[in-house]
């Protein structure tokens, strides 16, 4: 385990992923590729941007309850967000927001460090009612790159306690409460490095030949639906113009149905 006395905070490689990219690739190899190598294809639907935004407001609220914790502002460029995280662990600070840190061109923002002793505990805060299969994933890529720059001693997901009622005066105490997933965690960290080089590969090549299929709405709606099932030429009604990448959407396109007319009514 890394010592806190050890610097470990910069970018080490040249082809840098995310977290965020990662979990891409583990819902859709192609959606990971056209992000990084074809971005002007994504068309972000009102409800992802409703849900990225409803996320954000959960992180500022999630922040209030800690009023001596130190944020570390990521506008200034991240190499000067991991040398802020870098003081601020060196510092011993208690509680640090947005802590960031890379391993092996990983780059990762935590939503909460909390000093434990000679180490520090994970928090990752999510908008759901509980812990969800595909939060696991997540947050095993933020304690493997946290766990190999400092010491993590446990990871714990925070959702929304939904028997919460808002006592008002802006007073969210217990609305929220973490469940230790450190036993889960830790059972995954050790696939990481494996993703994370089959991506790199990956996105040296060309666009992935990947059909449309449950992918594109699991866990959530995909950006780039439009450009994997183009609307077909041609057809005054095109399969494409139900609304989102649906479940009914992708069965008749598959069984080769493009225009609406043409599907059988049922019964």
């Amino acid at each position: 385990m890394p010592s806190l006395s050890v610097s470990r905070f910069k970018l080490m490689h040249p082809c840098n992923l995310s977290k965020s990219k990662i979990i891409e690739g583990l819902q859709c190899r192609k959606r990971l590729w056209l992000t990084v190598n074809r971005p002007e294809c994504a068309e972000v639907s009102d409800e992802t941007n409703e849900r990225l935004q409803a996320g954000l407001a959960l992180h500022d609220v999630f922040r209030t309850l800690y009023p001596d914790g130190k944020f570390v502002k990521g506008e200034q460029g991240l190499g000067k967000a991991l040398q802020e995280t870098e003081r601020l662990v060196q510092a011993g600070e208690l509680r640090i927001f947005e802590a960031t840190f890379s391993h092996q061109g990983v780059l990762i923002r935590a939503d909460l460090l909390e000093k434990d002793n000679a180490s520090y505990k994970l928090y990752e805060a999510k908008s759901s009612t509980s812990v969800k299969d595909y939060h696991v994933p997540d947050i095993s890529i933020q304690a493997w790159v946290i766990g190999n720059n400092i010491p993590l001693s446990t990871v714990h997901l925070t959702h929304i306690d939904n028997s919460f009622v808002y006592p008002g005066g802006n007073d969210y105490r217990g609305l929220f409460q973490s469940e230790d997933v450190t036993e889960q965690v830790n059972s995954l960290r050790v696939e990481i490095p494996k993703w994370v080089s089959d991506f790199r590969e990956m996105l040296t090549g060309s666009e992935p030949e990947i059909m449309p299929g449950d992918q594109c709405y699991s866990p959530f709606e995909c950006p780039y639906c439009l450009h994997c099932s183009p609307a077909q030429s041609g057809f005054e009604y095109p399969t494409e113009t139900l609304p989102g990448a649906t479940r009914i959407e992708l069965q008749l396109l598959d069984e080769g149905f493009t225009d609406l007319r043409n599907v059988p009514r049922s019964g």
